[in-house]
Formats: structure tokens, C-alpha cells, sequence
């Protein structure tokens, strides 16, 4: 039997936007298998996760269960992350979904838990978030395999050096289907963080889609099983221990706040300039999508390994007169969805408190923004993606939260909007920080508004990276922070040329 380690990996890498042969808690019998797990970002220890597959027979077929708890406590500038993921997944003996549980709890924050069954061929998807509950079906095609498949695949029917598969699977993790590319690299010699080496077999495990641009090495012992896991995404590695060395204690001595810092020298501080171009270079290549054209960016590349980008500063009140404006036609940007959830009665009441029913939309939206700012009384960084449910009745939360709440204001009261991720530079540390906000289609352009400043739009200190509609199902929050982790960790940024300065 073989049991599907790489999913904590993931659940690692996603958490963060999550010996020589396995050492269980106890012997394995045959219908059961135990795993447990250390976490570490680069080379120090944040975490623990434990696995537990079971064979059972369910109206006379064989079923597989795998249960998987993922356990992470880090330091992020002054706040305390502790961030614990739970997912339960049954497949058949030929590795198809039949159903699942998801959990993701930031105590004492937020609490979201989804849930999913097969029925033909249509995967039915129930999701409680901030106390609310959403609904929604997911058809496909052919065979639906689960989010353990791959690992098992890997392990019983191992890849030949440069041989590949592609899979395209359900992620509870996403709560969406991903493509997978599996890739096999041959054998290895490679070391533990125990610092004893080992020889066996080498695999790499890419996400075409879902989050496209993470990859994960998955290394194997001479008897075939997985022992260690390694994304070059903040240096996240997972790799098999004893029960008792998996739950020692967490030092949280890491933050991964500071540890994600672009610095840079010489940014111009008052009067700010209306339009700046940053010079980005990544030692290991920067693909086209990494960092895409907006109405408030454009991007020239330099060489395969840097881009110009110049970004300019956009006010909602600038804007020309809304008569002129060019409606969205696509609806997702109005939708209530679990993250933000736009006809939740608390949300509605703080929208139509900020500003009177027959303002113009420009001005609903910044009055918008300084609401959040003024909501939010309890600024911290213990808080991760809470939905704007919980968000309004809390009352606390960082960039991310202020970016939800935001959303859901915007859209409640009709103005389509979406949460981007990017970077900001931070003046108290001259350093570039990930960050997220929000951007509002006004005059038919899509206008960023930033909760966390609240002055009425954003100036050039903000480097675009990605958006989401926080719809049900979509990643593009989890793909955007990926992609800004990739520049918090090896990218260089400095300022080529600052232009003609703001009155």
C-alpha cells in the first residue's frame, strides 16, 4: 500500500497564499497506513502533517480513504499565523473521486469548509464560509480523478526518466479541476534534512492550471515510496518523521513577512510621481504572465531574464464623465460567492451607509474604501483570507481582508469588482511586501482602490500580479500569490526612471 504524501506539500505551499523508508506511529496493517509528517520553510521547522489511508469495502466495492491534517504556526511581522487544514477524500480502486471534505481554520479568524460528492458526472459542491452557505455543480467529462491519484501513480507505476503524464484532477485544496504534468528525472542521490543521504528515484510534479508556475520535486527510497518533498516556492520542503519529532514543539521562530522582502534604494518619497518604471529582473527567467499589462501598468521586456515596468497613478474622482462609460458584461464581477458574499445583510447595511443611493459610481467607490479603512479597527497580520462575511462582523484582518470586504461592498452596491494581489512597496522597511487590494470597473475601466491607505485610488507604489473574482471555484488568488512569492524570493527591483511629479 502506498500512501499519498505529496498532497501536504501542496497543502504547504497553499497554506502560505500549504529517514530512508517511511516511519509510521504504528506497524501498518493491510487495510491501513500511517504517515506523519515535518514541515519546514527554508530549513526551519513551521508545521506538522499526518496522513492516514484506508481500504474499506463500501455495498461491495472497494473504496480508498485518505485523511490528511495539516498543522502550520509561523510569525508574520507582529502577528501570529496559525493556519490548519483538514481534507478527507474517498476514491475508487481505480483512483476516481467519489467524495470529499475539505477544511481550511485560521482560529480564532475564519472557518471554511467545503464538501463534494460525484453524482454522474457532475461533482455537487457545498461550501460554508462566514457562516453562509453556497452551492454549486461542476460538470465534467471522462473520469474525474481525485487529488491523491498522482501521488499514487507515482509510487505503483513509477515514471522512466524523462517519461511524463499528464492528469487532469479535482484539487479541494483550489476547489477547482488543475491539470498535472508528472515528469520523471531518473535516479538520485539526495539529502534529508536530517543531513543523511540517500539514493532512489527523482520526479517532478508541475500544475499546468490551477496554480500554474508551482512545481514540486518528489524524491523516493530504493522500495518505491515518497520521503521527501521539495517546491522551490519559499524553499518549502516536507519530509517523513516519527510521531513524537512531528509534534515537538513549533518554535515560530520564522516570519515570513520579513523573510519576503524586496528591498530597494532611492524610491521617491513626496511629492510622488504620477508614473514610475521598475526594473525587474528574476535570476530564473520572468515568463510573459508573471506580470501582466493593466490599465494602471505597462510591461516591456528587457531579456529573458528582466522587464521594464511602468506604472501610472489612477484616481476614480480623475476619471472622465460617467456617461461616457463602457459597461462590464460579465456578470462574475457582481456575484455574491462564498469569499465575498455581497447580499449578506450585514454587508448590504455597511455599503449603504457610505455614501447616498444617487452618487455616482466613482464616488460610492471611494467613499467605499475609506469605509473599510474605518471598519477595520483591528489591524494585524494574524489573519489569513478571511471571507468578507466574517470580515464585517469581526472587524480585523490585513491587506487581504480590507482587499475581500471591499469586493463585496463595491459589488452590493452594483459596481463590479475583483481582488487583485501584487506587490506594494512598504516605506518602514524600503522593501517591496506582497500585498493585495481591490480594483472597481468605473468609466469603463477596471480603477484600483486600496483600503489599507484609503487616499482615494492608488498611487505607483503598487506592482499589479494578478486579480480574482473570487467566484467559487477560482484560484486566481492562489495563483497570483504564487506568482508574488516567486518575486519575494529571488527578484531584484529598482527604479529606472521616476516621471513628471503629482502637484
Amino acid at each position: 500500500m502506498h500512501i499519498s504524501r505529496r498532497q501536504i506539500a501542496i497543502a504547504l505551499v497553499v497554506a502560505l497564499l500549504l529517514g530512508a523508508h517511511t516511519v509510521r506511529a504504528d506497524e501498518p496493517t493491510p487495510n491501513r497506513e500511517e504517515t506523519w509528517q515535518s514541515l519546514a520553510l527554508r530549513g526551519q521547522r513551521i508545521g506538522y502533517g499526518h496522513l492516514i489511508e484506508t481500504r474499506e469495502t463500501r455495498d461491495g466495492k472497494a473504496v480508498i480513504r485518505t485523511d490528511m491534517r495539516v498543522h502550520t504556526v509561523m510569525k508574520r511581522f507582529d502577528g501570529k499565523l496559525t493556519l490548519i487544514i483538514e481534507q478527507q477524500v474517498s476514491e475508487d480502486a481505480a483512483g476516481n473521486l467519489q467524495d470529499f471534505t475539505f477544511r481550511l481554520d485560521n482560529p480564532p479568524a475564519s472557518h471554511m469548509e467545503m464538501t463534494g460528492r460525484v453524482v454522474g458526472q457532475v461533482l455537487e459542491l457545498q461550501t460554508v464560509a462566514g457562516g453562509k452557505t453556497t452551492e454549486t455543480k461542476l460538470p465534467f467529462e471522462g473520469e474525474l480523478p481525485s487529488p491523491v491519484f498522482v501521488d499514487r501513480m507515482l509510487e505503483e507505476s513509477p515514471l522512466a526518466k524523462n517519461e511524463s503524464r499528464v492528469v487532469s484532477l479535482f484539487d479541494p485544496q483550489l476547489g477547482a479541476i488543475a491539470s498535472v504534468k508528472a515528469t520523471g528525472r531518473g535516479p538520485a542521490e539526495f539529502e534529508l534534512p536530517s543531513g543523511a543521504k540517500q539514493r532512489g528515484t527523482h520526479a517532478v510534479v508541475e500544475f499546468l492550471s490551477g496554480i500554474p508556475g508551482l512545481s514540486i520535486d518528489c524524491y523516493f527510497d530504493a522500495s518505491g515510496d515518497s520521503v521527501l518533498n521539495e517546491s522551490p516556492l519559499l524553499g518549502t520542503t516536507t519530509w517523513n518523521v516519527t510521531r513524537e519529532e512531528a509534534l515537538a514543539e513549533i518554535p515560530a521562530d520564522i516570519d515570513i513577512g520579513l523573510s519576503a522582502l524586496i528591498r530597494v534604494s532611492d524610491f521617491p518619497r513626496s511629492p510622488r510621481p504620477e508614473s514610475i518604471t521598475y526594473r525587474i529582473a528574476l535570476p530564473d527567467g520572468i515568463p510573459d504572465s508573471l506580470i501582466p499589462e493593466a490599465a494602471t501598468q505597462r510591461v516591456e521586456r528587457v531579456d529573458d531574464h528582466t522587464v521594464d515596468v511602468t506604472v501610472a497613478s489612477i484616481r476614480p474622482q480623475a476619471l472622465p464623465d460617467e456617461s461616457t462609460a463602457k459597461a462590464t458584461t460579465d456578470p462574475t464581477y457582481l456575484a455574491s460567492t462564498a469569499m465575498a458574499k455581497s447580499d449578506d445583510d450585514a454587508i448590504v447595511r455597511l455599503a449603504r451607509e457610505a455614501a447616498p443611493e444617487d452618487a455616482a459610481s466613482s464616488v460610492v467607490a471611494v467613499a467605499l474604501e475609506k469605509r473599510v479603512h474605518t471598519w477595520l479597527n483591528r489591524k494585524n497580520m494574524s489573519t489569513n483570507l478571511a471571507t468578507a462575511s466574517e470580515v464585517v462582523r469581526s472587524r480585523e484582518g490585513d491587506c487581504t481582508e480590507h482587499a475581500v470586504l471591499l469586493t463585496a461592498l463595491l459589488r452590493a452596491r452594483k459596481i463590479p469588482a475583483r481582488t487583485v494581489v501584487g506587490l506594494v512597496y512598504w516605506g518602514e522597511y524600503s522593501a517591496f511586501a506582497g500585498h493585495a487590494w481591490a480594483e472597481a470597473w468605473l468609466n469603463g475601466r477596471w480603477v484600483p482602490l486600496d483600503a489599507t491607505q484609503a487616499q482615494g485610488g492608488i498611487g505607483v507604489d503598487h506592482i499589479k500580479l494578478g486579480d480574482s473574482s473570487l467566484a467559487d471555484g477560482d484560484a486566481g488568488m492562489i495563483a497570483a500569490s504564487v506568482s508574488t512569492w516567486r518575486l519575494l524570493d529571488k527578484a531584484q527591483i529598482e527604479i529606472v526612471s521616476p516621471a513628471k511629479e503629482s502637484r
